[in-house]
């Protein structure tokens, strides 16, 4: 009979999978203004809290 695979805990797993996204995370935090990106965590935020009623879009994609 094969050996079992050691059982990993959920933290572990939710670690490794996170690794990989917190790179891409830096990578593109690279890519834009410190005050672009803090826009963007700003929108984000109020993404979260307010759903989507709380973003104005056309403002966000420079409709007039």
């Amino acid at each position: 009979m094969p050996k079992r695979r050691p059982k990993r805990s959920q933290g572990d797993l939710e670690a490794e999978v996170l690794k990989g996204r917190w790179a891409d995370f830096r990578h593109n935090e690279l890519l834009h203004t410190p005050e672009e990106n803090h826009h963007a965590r700003r929108r984000c935020r109020q993404l979260i809290e307010g759903g989507t009623e709380s973003i104005s879009w056309d403002e966000l994609i420079g409709r007039q």
